[in-house]
């Protein structure tokens, strides 16, 4: 297999869950649609088949819908407890908290990779959707332009920041899950993380 056809394909999973993890938009339904055409392109089986069930557990009908709000909700936002906080500070700073040392880690890489991180932006820059699709970008443009800084970049930010607290959180994540939809994407979260820790990313 090319290097270049595999990282393209790694690259739009990250895409893909990094959408997964904002809050749901009925629209996701259309991205999940392109799970089908990543398959062959270096994932493991047992990936490509947890990520073919995803599509199915996403309902968009108006009932179906709020139980994914309300779980996205319980899971990620609170009001009090949160069982799976999606942002990287509370996993890697000393005290847990929301925007500390990790997250001005992570805009350094945003803006090394030359990337402003919007002030006025919902989502704050350690939300693990901001950092898979940071990931997605760096791979992106690893593809579309063959320079090899952003791929060290990638390998950089996923084995210092992303692979540091991704892999506890998608733990978390499969642990809490009520919905099936969260559920199998705690699980497809932690397999994809499982194919990364540990080496460089992707490889």
């Amino acid at each position: 297999m090319e290097p270049i056809r595999l990282f393209a394909s790694r690259a739009n999973i990250y895409r893909i869950l990094a959408d997964c993890f904002k809050y749901p938009d009925p629209s996701l339904a259309d991205i999940l649609e392109l799970i089908p055409a990543q398959k062959g392109w270096g994932l493991s089986a047992e990936l490509e088949n947890e990520l073919d069930r995803l599509p199915g557990l996403f309902h968009v009908d108006s009932s179906g819908f709020q139980e994914i709000e309300l779980e996205y909700t319980r899971l990620f936002v609170g009001p009090y407890h949160v069982p799976a906080s999606p942002y990287s500070s509370v996993y890697l700073d000393p005290e847990p908290m929301v925007m500390g040392i990790s997250t001005l880690e992570a805009i350094d890489f945003y803006e090394r990779a030359g990337l402003n991180p919007d002030e006025n932006e919902h989502v704050l820059p350690d939300h693990i959707s901001t950092e898979l699709e940071f990931m997605y970008y760096l791979l992106f443009q690893y593809v579309s332009q063959n320079n090899p800084d952003f791929m060290a970049m990638a390998e950089s930010f996923f084995s210092r920041h992303l692979g540091q607290w991704g892999p506890t959180f998608a733990e978390l994540v499969l642990k809490n899950a009520r919905h099936p939809y969260y559920q199998k994407l705690g699980q497809v979260l932690a397999l994809f993380f499982a194919e990364c820790t540990g080496r460089p990313p992707l490889n």
